[in-house]
């Protein structure tokens, strides 16, 4: 069984002295809400000349998310049902 999916896309930041798994705690509370537990379940490398490293993160939500319009670009949700 594939779980309900959410896409979403903003650029977040990894403060000065921060670790990656405490700054995608903290863009997953700025940006939809939630207090969670991320666990790391891909990651990808660019470098068209702006190096970049892109995680893809699984959670379990417990509650319903609440979206901060200003910290998200885009986002769409992806149906298990006829995706998976």
């Amino acid at each position: 069984m594939c779980p309900d999916i959410i896409v979403l896309r903003r650029g977040g930041h990894v403060d000065a002295g921060e670790v990656l798994l405490d700054a995608a705690k903290r863009e997953l509370k700025e940006e939809l809400g939630l207090e969670s537990e991320p666990e790391i379940i891909a990651e990808f490398i660019f470098d068209d000349g702006h190096p970049r490293r892109i995680f893809l993160y699984q959670i379990n939500l417990q509650k319903k998310m609440s979206l901060n319009k200003d910290e998200i670009e885009s986002g769409f949700f992806v149906d298990r049902e006829k995706n998976c």
